[in-house]
């Protein structure tokens, strides 16, 4: 995946996160609520969309697993992030850097 076609990428996820939340003041993403159940769809939908296992825990953390889960001693490369966000946080808390971890499997599987 070359440069432009990574931001292209990054552009068409962010347009469909960016409207999740907004509210006068900031970004709302409060964890239980509405907009947490479709961040949790929006997450699950692009984990699917690579072909990832998506896993989630008793607390309500999804994990998803690209290749499998690993095995104890696997080498691999962890990245995560949070959906929410704080009150009247700014559209870029939380949810930007699970679309960068998403990225980068496209990236890497390129």
């Amino acid at each position: 995946m070359d440069a432009d076609s990574a931001l292209t990428t990054f552009r068409a996820m962010w347009a469909e996160l960016d409207r999740i939340g907004v509210h006068p003041t900031g970004t709302r993403r409060y964890s239980w609520t509405a907009e947490d159940a479709a961040l949790r769809r929006w997450f699950t939908a692009q984990a699917s969309a690579r072909g990832m296992e998506v896993h989630t825990d008793a607390n309500g953390n999804i994990r998803a697993w690209w290749g499998g889960r690993p095995a104890d001693g696997d080498a691999g490369v962890i990245t995560g992030s949070h959906l929410d966000s704080v009150a009247d946080g700014g559209k870029w808390d939380g949810p930007l850097g699970v679309l960068l971890g998403f990225l980068a499997v496209d990236v890497l599987a390129a």
